[in-house]
Order: structure tokens, then sequence, then C-alpha cells
């Protein structure tokens, strides 16, 4: 039977990626990059090619019992089935892979230095994003790659150190802010859940651009945000029809990205928009996203009446799992974050009070503080760092417990300030 070799595919700044498919699965467009056996005992006459006609598919079906799939050399028509590839990859993909409960490779204190050096050099480079779509520039997407690569590395190394630099600004909902967390956890999600590399890389990519579509909704609506007319309310959902339409027309820019785009506000109801889709209609790097993107928004309000804890967000967010977030999917984010996620501010039994710096992954219970006020609530210079863990079954472990999750400006804490103060930014 004559296969057609892989020829030339469209350049991708992704690392080749083969994911384990049974051959059941196997659809048409697929690059098989390996059998079940070595080539050499298969009638095949390529080492590798494309599916490109049922009677292909039906032969590798009777053939094998599973293949090896390369994703970027497969030519698939239907984003959904790239986005299915990698959701599986994460399981048994040949991508290298993440392993997101193991001890972190660096320690926070040796990671919050270089993250802050990611971070900043991140942050210009979407507020240059957001400007140049406005002006009608195109976007430079293996920039943008970089980026999102370095953001990556470090939360690979350290996934807390980017994290607590995300929640400084707690009553900051600028699209930048956001465009910059929604990248930032949707990455330590992706590791939690041991996300190859490349399947990763793309989540992040997606996740940083997914409100690109806001560039081209009126200042005026953006800035209002709340409180908007019905006609406002439309404008706004264009957002999601907008940032496909953008990322559409951008060479080297993943179908996934586009994907996240345009269905990040769909809900697992149905009752989302702009489709309405539902439960595994919406892609899964779209349901991950839609999780981050609300638990961000209420992380971070402008108005501090509106604000609420991170730990009461992500109880309101449990109560709305397979209504509108993916039910699993919205269990694992709690468990990746744990009841204390970083940057929470906390008081404990001795009435001290701390900012949660960093979070063990099988203690998030006991996370690592740093104290910023004494029992009386005054300012401890300079702040004292504890790990909660050092102090379990020992006696004084109740001064320490955790009383209660406080808002971040309380007692008039700025957690910038001593961020910039402490690790000398």
């Amino acid at each position: 039977m004559a296969f057609q070799p892989g020829g030339n595919h469209h350049p991708s700044s992704l690392p080749s990626m083969r994911i384990k498919v049974d051959s059941k699965e196997l659809e048409l467009g697929m690059f098989v990059a390996e059998l079940d056996r070595p080539w050499l005992e298969s009638h095949f006459l390529f080492q590798g090619f494309i599916v490109s006609n049922q009677a292909e598919l039906d032969d590798v079906r009777k053939s094998c019992a599973f293949v090896y799939v390369d994703l970027e050399k497969s030519r698939l028509s239907d984003p959904k089935t790239r986005q299915r590839l990698l959701a599986k990859a994460g399981a048994n993909g040949k991508s290298p892979k993440i392993a997101g409960q193991k001890p972190y490779p660096k320690s926070f204190e040796d990671e919050i230095e270089g993250a802050e050096e990611i971070h900043s050099s991140a942050q210009e480079y979407v507020e240059k994003i957001f400007t140049d779509i406005r002006l009608g520039k195109a976007l430079d997407t293996d920039e943008a790659k970089a980026v999102v690569a370095d953001m990556m590395s470090s939360i690979i190394r350290n996934p807390d150190a980017l994290a607590l630099l995300s929640s400084l600004k707690a009553f900051d909902e600028s699209e930048i802010t956001h465009s910059m967390n929604v990248c930032t956890l949707a990455l330590a999600f992706g590791r939690f859940l041991g996300m190859g590399i490349d399947p990763l890389q793309e989540l992040g990519l997606g996740a940083l651009l997914h409100d690109i579509g806001e560039t081209r909704v009126p200042e005026e609506t953006l800035k209002k945000r709340y409180g908007l007319t019905p006609d406002e309310t439309h404008e706004m959902q264009r957002h999601t029809e907008h940032g496909a339409d953008i990322l559409k027309g951008m060479k080297g820019i993943p179908s996934s990205a586009v994907e996240i785009a345009l269905t990040h506000h769909e809900k697992v109801n149905g009752k989302g928009y702009p489709n309405g889709l539902k439960g595994e209609d919406i892609g899964h790097f779209s349901r991950v996203v839609s999780i981050i993107d609300v638990y961000d928004r209420l992380t971070h309000v402008a108005n501090k009446q509106r604000y609420i804890t991170s730990t009461d967000a992500l109880k309101n967010m449990y109560e709305y799992r397979n209504v509108f977030f993916d039910g699993e999917l919205i269990e694992r984010y709690i468990q990746c974050l744990g009841i204390y996620p970083v940057g929470t501010v906390v008081e404990l039994g001795s009435g001290e009070v701390g900012v949660v710096i960093s979070v063990e992954p099988d203690h998030h219970l006991l996370p690592k503080l740093m104290l910023v006020r004494d029992a009386d609530k005054q300012p401890v210079y300079p702040p004292r760092i504890i790990n909660l863990r050092h102090y379990r079954g020992l006696a004084e472990s109740a001064k320490v417990a955790i009383r209660r999750v406080l808002q971040p400006n309380a007692y008039g804490i700025d957690l910038k300030k001593y961020m910039l103060r402490e690790f000398m930014f």
C-alpha cells in the first residue's frame, strides 16, 4: 500500500511531540511516527507517514494495537482533535514530562530573584502586545513563545515564585495583569497535572493571549466592565470572536490558542458564549483557562468592596462544578493551589500575621510564611520566614496554626513593598 511520507510541514518552534494513540482512535491527517513494533517487522514502506485515506486508516488499525502520533507533523482539520491529543499527552506523550507532585528542583528563595526578572520582562512584552494589536501591528509569535518558555522554565523549577509575584497586585484588574496572571496560573496548573513540555507551552501561550480580543472592545466599555448595558454586554462578549479572528491570521499561532480565545467563556452546562458549547465539546485547554480566568477575576478586582479571598473564591467556584466548570478540573485546581494559595495573608493562633510564600506539594495545610505583623499587629522588621511543617507535633504548634484568612491589605500590609525590600528586586 502506497503511504505518503511526511514531507514538508508548517514550521513550529515547539519540539517534536509523540503521543501514544490506540489504533481505534487514529484519524485521517495524523502523522504516524512509530508503531507498536519495529518498522522492519511491519509491511509499511515508510518510517513515518500521514494517514491520508480510509484504506490506509483501516490498514493501520488492522495491523497495530497502538501507534505514536507526531502532533506537529499531523495535518488535522478539527482543532478539537488536537486538543484531545494534547490532553492525552500529559498521560502518555513521548514529550519530556514534568512531575507535578515531586519536590521542586529549586527552593522558593533561590528562584524568586530570577522569577522577578522573567515576570518583569514578560509584563513589558504583554503591554507591547496589546499596544501593537490596537495599532494594527502583527504579533511576533516567536517572541511570544520565548516569553512563555521563560515563564514555563521558572514554573518548572518552582511554581510558587511566579505565583507570588502574580498575587502582588490584588486590586488591579487591568488586561495586562490579568493576562500575566492567567498565563502563570495555567502553567502552574499544567505542571501540577503532569503535562509534557509541549502541551504546557501551548497552554501557556493560549492563556497569555486569551483576552487579546479585548483590544477591539471600546476603551470606555473595558474600563466600566461592571454594570454594563445590554449593548455594552454584547460588545464585551464579542472579545472572544475578535480574539479568535486576530490569532487566526497570525503565522505560527497554534489552533489551540485560537480555540482558547474563542471558547474560554463557554460553560459546561451550555450557558456560556459565544456558541453555547457543552461539556467536552469545549476543548480541554479552554476548560482549564475558563477556571483560571474566573479565579483571577474574583481575586484581583479594582473595587475593594467586591474583593474575596482566594479561599472563598475556590469555595464559591466549587459550588458550580459541573455547572459552569469541569467538575474534575475544578477539584484538581483546588488541589493544585491548596487551601492557602501563594500570596494569601493569614492570621496565626498567636495573633501574628503572615503571607504564604510557598506551598510544598504534600503539605498544603502547612505552608511556608513570611511573618509581617506581630501579635499586636505591629510591623515585623525584618520579616521572619517560618515553615509551619516544622512545627507539626510540637508543643507550640497551636500558636502557629492558621486561624483565619485575611484580605491582602489587612493591617496596612503592602505585599509588593515587602517583596521589593526583602528579596531586593
